[in-house]
């Protein structure tokens, strides 16, 4: 098991991982704090923040490595470009990770042997949004995903802002909103936005699901068709060109509200839990709560690697003089 916690005057950071059954973690997090600056000629810097979450295959070999490479992308890609707001593009993000796609595909084939490895990635990078060149208080959140990790936002009970582009939304008991940005590159989200999938009920009376996709069409148990959830349509090292299939998402966080990164090990079992949004926005040690998550979901037959990742919006922004050398 893995954890950090940091805490600012702008955002409070925390990870969590947990082997759950296996010998090795295949899973890969990162989170940092940064400063920022609206334009090269600016003399104050803000906060940004940004966390990584890569989850390396489970069944391919050499998932830790897959993980670990798109997560030190990502994070040059940052730390190299990203000084300022007038420079910033998305680009660089996607660029960064299909780049860790290219190594992972030569690494594979070294030696002259074919060997597989692969990761999902979600990225989330908050930095200031800026009105007529002051910073209006709340942060945008651009976010970058490919295979089946996901992002939430967690709204705290005073944010007004609701997302457009949300795939789904909730809230748990307590009231508190979330809303999940990423769309899972699985093949049951797939049929799903096909409307491929029915319930049918059978001359037995048993009651199956029936995915019907052009040419294929099959019957499944629900147990069955929970592995196609498992299937991944689209994931960092499997085949050459990956930039045009990484999603893109974009929207606003306001002060206390959060963002929850979860590996599928994590989200699995994250439904059935009923007070999680207001648990990871209010609590204290929510690094030592998500531990506690990862071994209940253990408990209840969870195998695979567990990771989650928060960072939380603080009330107030520290803006700091700078120099420009």
């Amino acid at each position: 098991m893995n954890s950090y916690f940091h805490s600012s005057s702008n955002f409070d950071l925390f990870y969590q991982t947990n082997l759950g059954s296996h010998s090795v973690n295949e899973d890969s997090v990162y989170i940092s704090e940064f400063k920022i600056t609206f334009s090269e000629d600016d003399t104050k810097s803000y906060p940004a923040a940004i966390t990584v979450l890569c989850d390396g295959m489970g069944g391919l070999s050499q998932g830790d490595f897959a993980s670990q490479t798109v997560i030190n992308h990502v994070r040059d890609a940052v730390q190299g470009s990203f000084i300022d707001l007038e420079d910033f593009d998305g680009q660089i993000i996607k660029n960064a990770i299909q780049q860790a796609n290219d190594v992972i595909l030569a690494h594979s084939s070294q030696g002259g042997e074919k060997v597989s490895s692969g990761t999902t990635c979600v990225v989330a990078l908050l930095f200031p949004e800026c009105v007529d060149g002051d910073f209006s208080g709340r942060y945008v959140v651009k976010v970058f995903s490919i295979g089946d990790s996901r992002c939430y936002i967690l709204r705290s009970a005073d944010s007004s802002y609701r997302s457009e582009s949300a795939a789904s939304l909730g809230r748990d008991v307590t009231g508190m909103a979330y809303e999940r940005l990423t769309q899972d590159d699985s093949l049951l989200e797939f049929y799903r936005q096909q409307k491929a999938i029915s319930k049918v009920k059978l001359p037995d009376g048993k009651q199956v699901f029936r995915v019907s996709y052009q040419d294929f069409r099959k019957d499944y148990v629900p147990a069955e068709l929970l592995r196609l959830r498992s299937s991944l349509i689209a994931c960092v090292g499997v085949e050459p060109l990956i930039e045009p299939r990484i999603q893109e998402i974009t929207s606003i966080l306001e002060p206390h509200d959060g963002i929850l990164l979860a590996s599928d090990g994590f989200w699995h079992r994250l439904d059935h839990v009923t007070t999680w949004c207001r648990d990871i926005l209010e609590g204290d040690e929510v690094h030592v709560y998500l531990g506690e998550l990862m071994r209940d979901f253990i408990s209840h037959g969870e195998r695979d690697n567990l990771s989650a990742s928060v960072i939380r919006v603080r009330s107030s922004a520290a803006v700091q003089e700078v120099s420009h050398v």
